[in-house]
């Protein structure tokens, strides 16, 4: 396949070309209709003849599976512990096991998800059937799904969608009710979800020139928040305060139906969030601002340099909001630590923001972490 933007081929079901990073949509074809046994079936028990015995891995899954009988495990297996899952998995099949040493094995997913905490999950598969994880149950949610996400507390579903007429909706799923709630969407080029999940911020048109921002709430009916933006950065609970970027040049907000202009920027910019994504934390050629409302506009944190890396706590909760933002599983970024790397020197410091959001104290630089 080819890259719509800039020509190069790319990758068979590559999500963002190599070279211009633009991301790629799939082509779905949809297949045959299939009853909800069927997809129970498929989901619990194709693929539960898994290969070779890998003994090391086996050992660690019967550690924490109460020694309850698992399937065997391929020697180019990887695997991953989670808080509430551990998960084994090849290039065609996925084992899934839970702490209380129940199981089920599926095909490797297109897409895993999880919430902030890793105690819940959510994949979809290559057939474009979302499922939750309801203990080690596969849950059917819907087919011919694009692309989804599992909110910061893992109680809702996101995720776009073809419809039978081959149209493209957006949907929330309250879980595990499974209520779901339906808006037809055209040219949706990206969406975020609030932490609950219940608020989403959605950008429709073209994904190679800004769009229009609106803001769909569960029970409500969308309005149109912006337009000319570029990419949409976090909504909180409500809706109440968004940042999103308009034209590659300007860094806004839009709180109690105001738009305001926090700051110019050039270029891609990195972000952290605070839990509620009230305050924000970015960097922009190299310098480090500091916003959260009601501040009249970003604050630049002076000799913070290099671009901004991770939060430095590592005991605390990290949820990935965008290829370029993450959320700190903290109420506020205030006296907390954070990381950014000089791509020039090649070295790491590590600043601890004050309680008024500031200023920042270099801890530590080091050329590794």
């Amino acid at each position: 396949m080819y890259c719509s933007q800039c020509g190069n081929q790319v990758p068979k079901d590559a999500r963002y070309c190599p070279q211009c990073k633009a991301r790629q949509e799939l082509d779905i074809i949809p297949t045959k209709v299939q009853t909800p046994e069927v997809r129970k079936w498929r989901a619990q028990y194709r693929g539960r003849k898994l290969g070779n015995l890998l003994v090391s891995i086996i050992a660690l899954i019967i550690l924490f599976t109460a020694n309850k009988q698992v399937p065997d495990v391929p020697v180019f297996a990887t695997m991953s512990s989670d808080t509430s899952y551990i998960v084994a998995q090849n290039q065609t099949e996925t084992v899934i096991c839970s702490t209380e040493g129940e199981w089920c094995a599926i095909d490797t997913p297109y897409a895993l998800l999880y919430n902030a905490e890793h105690t819940k999950m959510a994949y979809i598969d290559k057939d474009q059937e979302l499922y939750y994880m309801d203990g080690v149950e596969p849950a059917f949610i819907d087919d011919y799904v694009l692309r989804a996400k599992l909110s910061f507390d893992g109680n809702t579903l996101v995720y776009q969608r073809l419809d039978e007429e081959g149209e493209s909706e957006l949907c929330i799923c309250l879980l595990p009710s499974k209520s779901i709630e339906r808006i037809n969407i055209d040219n949706c080029s990206d969406f975020l979800l609030s932490s609950d999940g219940r608020s989403v911020a959605y950008l429709e048109g073209d994904t190679r020139i800004p769009g229009t921002l609106s803001l769909w709430q569960h029970g409500r009916n969308p309005r149109e928040i912006a337009g000319k933006v570029s990419s949409v950065l976090s909504v909180t609970d409500g809706g109440t305060l968004l940042f999103y970027i308009k034209d590659n040049s300007e860094l806004c907000s839009y709180s109690w139906e105001r738009e305001q202009m926090l700051a110019s920027i050039s270029g891609e910019i990195r972000y952290l969030l605070n839990e509620t994504q009230t305050e924000i934390l970015y960097t922009n050629d190299q310098s480090t601002y500091y916003y959260t409302a009601p501040m009249s506009e970003a604050v630049r944190l002076t000799g913070v340099k290099g671009t901004l890396f991770f939060s430095a706590n590592t005991n605390e909760i990290i949820y990935p909001q965008s290829e370029i933002g993450t959320i700190l599983g903290r109420r506020t970024l205030k006296n907390r630590t954070f990381v950014t790397y000089d791509d020039k020197n090649h070295f790491y410091k590590i600043y601890q923001l004050d309680r008024d959001g500031k200023e920042a104290e270099l801890l530590l630089k080091t050329s590794a972490l």
